[in-house]
Order: structure tokens, then sequence, then C-alpha cells
């Protein structure tokens, strides 16, 4: 699995030779769109599309969510919330939840 962390192309990619020193060469995984060095790439979570290594979720997820977030925080807020302040609210909200659920977690086990 691959991503191209310039487009985002998950694609298979195009394998180039690039020359080191004189004879020697790497074998190069090229992204077919734009033509980037692509990287190895991970299942996201929430959807299981390609998504660059290290991160918690694939762009479309995090656009999203992202867009979401913003969306509720927008319709909940009173008008003139600093943003910083939304978003230390949502972040707050998402440190008790995951709380909560390593909780019933626990208690399963």
């Amino acid at each position: 699995m691959w991503i191209c962390p310039s487009c985002y192309c998950s694609d298979e990619p195009l394998w180039n030779w690039v020359k080191i020193q004189g004879e020697e060469g790497l074998r190069v995984p090229t992204c077919p769109e734009c033509g980037y060095e692509m990287e190895p790439a991970e299942p996201c979570p929430l959807c299981g599309e390609p998504m660059r290594e290290g991160k918690a979720v694939c762009f479309d997820c995090w656009r999203t969510l992202t867009k979401g977030l913003v969306m509720i925080a927008d319709s909940t807020c009173v008008k003139g919330t600093p943003e910083l302040t939304k978003w230390e609210t949502i972040r707050e909200i998402a440190d008790t939840m995951v709380e909560r659920y390593e909780d019933i977690e626990r208690r399963k086990r």
C-alpha cells in the first residue's frame, strides 16, 4: 500500500530507476499522478483507505471530521468565542470520551 505525500494519490506507484553512483541504482516508487516519490501507507482506522504512516486518520476522514466539528462548535458557541477556546473544549471532550471508553474496555477484561 502506497500514498503520495504531495497529492495523496494511492494508486500503484510507477517504479523508476534512479542512479546513485556509476552503475548502481535504486528502484523508487513514483506517483503516477504528479511524479512525486511515494511513501508506504497504512490503512485508515476509520475508513480503511490508505493514509500516511504515523497519522491519526486519512486526509478525507480528517477533512470530514474537522468540518463536522467546526460546524458543531460554531452552532453551539456564543458569537465571538475565540477559535482556540472552541478547539480546546473539543480536545477536552475528546480526552474525556477516550478515558470513558478505556474504562469500559478495562472492565470487559
